[in-house]
């Protein structure tokens, strides 16, 4: 089996928070918008965030390097991105234990 690329990582992630987004409405002004074209704009202007600050002198600068470390940036936001919406949903809702959920979410002993 091979291992998974920070692609397909990003992109799997963004499907989570895809179905995620099912329980919370996402407007711009009054009108719902797509939820697979608004996560898509997020993550591609992290990618271009992530770019901008790592080559100041302009695109190609930095070396081959930069689209791994931008790459394993945007992994993180988008990361994050879950944390965040997990704990919307929950809310101040006691059935749920937000330290348990993040524990494995990151993978680590409950």
């Amino acid at each position: 089996q091979f291992p998974i690329s920070k692609k397909e990582k990003i992109l799997e992630i963004k499907n989570v928070l895809e179905v995620f987004a099912r329980e919370i409405p996402i407007q711009q002004t009054e009108t719902l918008i797509d939820k697979h074209e608004f996560f898509s704009e997020i993550i591609s202007s992290r990618f271009r965030w992530h770019r901008a600050h790592s080559e100041p002198d302009g695109p190609g600068t930095g070396g081959t390097i930069v689209g791994t470390i931008c790459g394993g940036s945007v992994m993180s936001d988008v990361e994050n991105m879950v944390e965040d919406m997990v704990l919307s949903l929950i809310g101040y809702s006691d059935e749920y234990s937000w330290k348990h959920w993040k524990r494995r979410w990151e993978n680590k002993a409950t």
